[in-house]
């Protein structure tokens, strides 16, 4: 059989590493001195088996290599080893490793003669004769085809195997086939019709230069194929017709196509027909189902322009689908394709860079390059979108593992987890590789190598289809390497795995720090084992340890995952000691295994360790103490050593926890009467030695007589957070150093070098004899009762520990100030609801929060003769993050005098300890007449009275501080006025009428009332040079043009001399002087609750001169605006005043 013709046109898997031959046998052997005798479990469940096991039914002779590979009905393949000289040609081969198998498992792997030697192409099949055998070439893939073969079922041998047999005749296209193909399908109907989606007529292109290339895969025809319903129909022959004017020479190959799959490539072309044969089926259409097989083609070079081509299946005759009678309006043709020739069509050249001869590689790599080939575009821009690339090495399907394609660093295609069947496609559909014409890309193609010692791999791109690559310009596939005849592009030569490694390294979980002294099954040290490309037995091992004063360890021992390995032994003070495991240490192919060494914390002779010395474990460096299972190739392991460990000593110690700070007077413990409040804390220190198991603890009374915990407290607890240790003990002794005993009701465990914090609480008598007296330490730690956990050596300790100053507090506190957010005086317009009133800050103490259920609020009135009593109403208290305090008092009632109080009582105000509230105190302002224009209101707490206050521990009642708390004025009427600037500073020049400010009033009221402006004084800045002119100042409303308000002169007309540029307070009208006008008075609405009057300012100021500076003010200083809200007239009061103007420069 020709390589190029097998190899090209086959989408041969990957192939494994040996053949089977028929092997007669004895059920025991003697082999290397062990007698191995096959034992047979019946079960009826098929076994699972991997690749390469060697495997034996219940006829207890013939022997199977096996291969899963799942296939119709069959879970893979199997092959006899034929006599013990083949058996031996194979030094990996190990009697002792056949399986023996059930009847089941036997008859699910399907049975296979099909071989090729590593390294060649040639396919033989084997025919068997008693104890020898014929091997007989197929002569080509249709001959392969026409046998009904499956690329699958090839095993590979080595060439010794391939020259044992004779050579018989040649296997051709007519030879009947050696190897039983997979049952037939039973549909007894088939349906054939020409699919909607065949594709509509148009050109298919070659290039104009015969060498450089035509379109590849142009789709021709799409044809559907439906089944019957009783029975699945497998389609084994079809012939396609090509018409038009063209020749069979103008293609050079067909394919089939089931969406994106390819099932066939052509048999032959013919006579005008293009045949798929595939004895074993091209297709199978499930029974009821229809399937639609796209048939496309490759164009031939130099195709001429012109040509016509399309392609039908004529008859039902062309289709041959067993006993299944086919069926269709025949014939079936699709459209038809005219040849265009191009001068320009993408060029796609493949090329394999490295290796670039036969070469091996250290199993264990990662991420390594297992083959570099180039694709370089030319002519025009080309997108690669599948790479189909095939091992025709030895390696197993798991060898080599997480397989990726790159360019670079980017990755094409997804990650194969396995080598599988030794074929990967790469799909890149969703993101093409786009190669720019002219551009050369190095593709790499990695993987792990875990296993597969003495195997090859040799990777390969098999034939033209495999690589699927698109002009981007004409928009059509390219043939790789432009032939019409793809030779196979594979690496330089084959890669083999060198014999298995083993990896020694010490165990990231090693141990680290103390050990404890005398302990009998400490954990010295852990190591990995990891096994590189074959699995590895170790027989021995040898061991020692660096110990302080070369003391040696007692009773070591060796643990593999957990089970001891080899006979326990000292590691002595000099020297090694020797492990022997026999075939107990064996590492799988690309595991690892870990190695425990444990021993007691006691040198050699059984003496104890000092604290403090230092224990280190090493392995030493084998001697012939390593195999490959596979090579057989022996070893030596190499050293390692382990973390260097502390011989601690595992004695508890206890000290007072600094976290717990001493009390005092501003920081107390609590007051009087308080419940579980914590009086001390006390930290315990496992030693580093081990673990400890506490099993009591004692605490104990002050040795000052008058100080014992009975005159203060009672319900003296032990705590580890929220956790009590032992019971509560509730009445306390008034005797000094009385103890007082916790036993958990669990040993409480405390690992190595670990601290465990101890909270003492007690309940606050409400007598205590000390409240407010003294600062004193009130609890002293006596003793704890603990044991090793791994040594069981006592590792209590009964040092006393004092405990941290209380200090007991007779009750809280709370002071009352004003807020810095107390609203200033202001005015309030009657209507508005909701207002800030007044503000008030209480801070409570250290000692306790404070729980106030009173707040009395006086309103001291003031600007009317008779009491407003109901100006100010719906009053509420509210916290700073919104929430009422209490409920609202709907009115004030009458008190002293004119003033008027609020009582807000039944609160449940908590105010935290040593912490600042702030109240806010909001209310409504009434609409007229139920309000008082004119009336000013100042709120207050007047009176340590007027809160009511308990401490939230104690209970006791607390007088509250810093009253009286007055906030300020807040004056009524029945509308608000309001005054803002309105104009930017500016520059200005002479003119007469020239701007020089702007003002907006605004009134705001709820009740829409009317404001009435009665006069204005103005601030002026500045002076004017002497003029002997009349210079005026004008007043103007609404606009610059608006109705004139007021108008004076700078200067009064009967002197003629020059006068200030200076305030204005009024605009009395000159007899002398017709163009002045008097201030007249004007309205402001309040519709919908606001309403505003544009007040504009101007000046004559032809006199300005450089540098000058005009500004105006309103409000300020004895300049008022003077306005009535229809009810009180002559108010004066304006927030925020004085309102500066715009400043204009000249």
């Amino acid at each position: 059989m020709d390589t190029t013709s097998l190899i090209k046109q086959s989408t041969a898997k990957k192939l494994k590493q040996f053949f089977s031959v028929v092997l007669a046998f004895t059920t025991t052997l003697s082999l290397s001195g062990f007698a191995l005798t096959f034992a047979f479990t019946a079960a009826a469940q098929v076994a699972t088996l991997a690749d390469g096991d060697l495997v034996r039914g219940p006829d207890g002779i013939k022997v199977y290599i096996v291969k899963p590979l799942p296939h119709g009905m069959y879970a893979g393949w199997k092959r006899h080893i034929f006599n013990p000289a083949v058996f031996n040609m194979y030094g990996h081969l190990s009697w002792s490793n056949i399986k023996s198998v059930n009847q089941a498992t036997i008859d699910a792997y399907h049975t296979s003669d099909l071989y090729r030697a590593d390294g060649d192409a040639k396919v033989f099949s084997m025919v068997e004769a008693g104890d020898s055998a014929t091997k007989r070439w197929i002569e080509n893939e249709a001959a392969f085809v026409a046998g009904g073969y499956d690329w699958g079922q090839i095993f590979i041998v080595n060439t010794t195997e391939r020259n044992y047999y004779a050579e018989g005749p040649m296997i051709t296209t007519t030879t009947p086939p050696t190897t039983p193909t997979t049952p037939a399908a039973t549909g007894t109907g088939l349906t054939v019709s020409l699919a909607a989606g065949t594709p509509a007529g148009g050109s298919v292109v070659a290039d104009s230069t015969s060498g450089d290339g035509a379109q590849a895969q142009a789709s021709m025809a799409k044809f559907n194929f439906a089944a019957g319903s009783d029975g699945d129909v497998s389609v084994t022959n079809l012939k396609v017709k090509r018409n038009g004017i063209s020749a069979d020479a103008d293609l050079t190959n067909a394919y089939l196509y089931d969406g994106s799959t390819r099932v066939a490539e052509m048999t032959s072309i013919a006579s005008n027909y293009i045949t798929f044969t595939n004895a074993s089926g091209l297709f199978v259409v499930t029974k009821g189902t229809t399937k639609a097989i796209d048939v496309k083609v490759d164009i031939a070079n130099g195709t001429t322009a012109g040509k016509t081509i399309a392609l039908s299946v004529n008859a039902a005759a062309d289709v041959t689908a067993g006993s299944a009678t086919v069926a269709g309006m025949f014939p079936l043709m699709g459209n038809y394709m005219t040849t265009a020739a191009v001068g320009d069509l993408g060029k796609i050249t493949l090329a394999s860079v490295t290796p670039s001869a036969a070469t091996t590689v250290d199993p264990g790599q990662t991420a390594y390059e297992l083959w570099r080939f180039s694709l370089v575009a030319a002519d025009q821009k080309v997108n690669v979108s599948s790479i189909k690339v095939t091992n025709i090495g030895s390696v197993g399907s798991t060898d080599l593992t997480n397989i990726k394609l790159m360019d670079g660093a980017t990755q094409l295609g997804a990650t194969m987890a396995t080598l599988g069947t030794g074929v990967l496609m790469f799909d890149m559909s969703a993101t093409p590789l786009a190669i720019t014409a002219g551009q050369t890309k190095n593709l790499s193609l990695k993987g792990d190598i875990v296993g597969g010692t003495t195997r090859t791999y040799r990777f390969s791109v098999q034939r033209s289809a495999d690589l699927v690559a698109m002009d981007d310009n004409y928009g059509v596939s390219l043939k790789p390497n432009q032939t019409d005849s793809f030779t196979i592009i594979q690496a330089g030569g084959a890669t083999t795995i060198n014999s298995g490694t083993l990896t020694i390294s010490v165990d990231s979980a090693s141990p680290t720090g103390n050990v404890a002294l005398g302990y009998i099954d400490q954990e010295l040290a852990r190591f990995s084992f990891k096994a590189n490309g074959e699995a590895i037995k170790v027989t021995s091992l040898t061991a020692s340890s660096t110990t302080t004063g070369n003391k040696g360890i007692n009773n070591a021992k060796l643990y593999l995952d957990g089970t001891q390995v080899g006979a326990t032994t000292d590691l002595p003070t000099t020297g090694l000691a020797t492990f022997t495991f026999g075939n107990t240490f064996i590492i799988p192919v690309g595991a690892t295994k870990t190695l425990v060494v444990k021993g007691e914390v006691k040198a050699a002779d059984a003496t104890a360790f000092t604290a403090a010395d230092t224990i280190k474990i090493f392995l030493g460096t084998g001697a012939s103490n390593v195999q490959g299972q596979t090579s057989l190739t022996v070893t030596n392991s190499t050293a390692s050593n382990g973390n260097t460990l502390t011989v601690q000593a595992g004695t508890l110690s206890v000290a007072l926890n600094s976290g717990l700070a001493a009390a005092t007077s501003s920081l107390p413990t609590g007051v009087k009467g308080a419940t579980n409040v914590k009086i001390g804390s006390f930290v315990v220190t496992a030693g580093s030695g081990e673990a400890v198991s506490v099993s009591q603890m004692v605490v104990k009374n002050s040795a000052t007589a008058g100080l014992a915990l009975g005159h203060d407290f009672q319900n003296l607890t032990l705590k580890n957070g929220t956790s009590m240790i032992g019971t509560s003990i509730g009445s306390l002794s008034t005797t000094a150093d009385t103890t007082y005993t916790f036993t958990p009701s669990s040993s409480i465990t405390i690992n190595a070098g670990q601290q465990y914090v101890v909270d003492v609480y007690a309940d606050i008598l409400t007598g205590a004899s000390n409240s407010a007296a003294t600062a004193y330490a009130a609890v002293l730690w006596d003793d704890v009762t603990a044991t090793g956990v791994s040594t069981s050596a006592a590792a209590g300790v009964a040092t006393d520990v004092t405990g941290q100053v209380v200090y007991i507090s007779a009750g809280g506190s709370l002071v009352i100030a004003t807020a810095s957010d107390m609203p200033v005086a202001q005015n309030r317009s009657m209507g508005q609801t909701g207002q800030t009133l007044a503000t008030f800050k209480f801070t409570t103490g250290a000692p306790e929060a404070v729980n106030v259920t009173t707040i009395v609020v006086t309103d001291t009135m003031s600007g009317t003769a008779s009491a407003a009593t109901g100006t100010i109403t719906n009053l509420g208290l509210f916290k700073s993050d919104g929430v009422q305090v209490g409920t609202y008092v709907a009115s004030m009632t009458a008190s002293a005098g004119q003033d008027v109080i609020a009582t807000f009582n039944g609160l449940t105000l908590n105010l935290p300890k040593d912490t600042a509230t702030v109240l806010t105190l909001k209310g409504d302002v009434s609409g007229y007449p139920n309000g008082v224009s004119g009336s000013a209101h100042t709120f207050k707490i007047m009176l340590a009275s007027n809160v009511t206050a308990t401490g939230a521990t104690g209970g006791a009642t607390i007088t509250a501080t810093g009253n009286p708390i007055a906030g300020n004025a807040q004056t009524v009427y029945r509308s608000e006025l309001t005054v803002a600037n309105a104009q930017s500073n500016s520059s200005g020049g002479a003119g007469t009428d020239q701007l020089i400010g702007k003002y907006r009033l605004t009134n705001t009221s709820a009740g829409n009332y009317t404001i009435t402006v009665t006069d204005i004084d103005l601030g002026l800045t500045r002076t004017i040079v002497n003029s002997a002119a009349s210079r005026y100042i004008t007043l103007k409303r609404d606009s610059v043009g608006g109705t004139t308000v007021a108008k004076k002169a700078y200067r009064a007309c009967a002197d003629g001399a020059a006068v200030q540029y200076g305030d204005i307070t009024s605009w009395a009208v000159s007899a002398c002087d017709s163009n002045a006008v008097a201030f007249t008075s004007f309205t402001i609405d309040a519709a919908g609750g606001t309403g505003y009057v544009d007040l504009y300012v101007l000046a004559d100021t032809n006199d300005a001169t450089a540098t000058l500076n005009i500004g105006t003010t309103l409000g300020g200083g004895s300049n008022v605006i003077t306005y009535s809200d229809g009810v009180s007239g002559g108010i004066t009061s304006l927030d925020n005043k004085p309102i500066p103007g715009a400043t204009i420069t000249y």
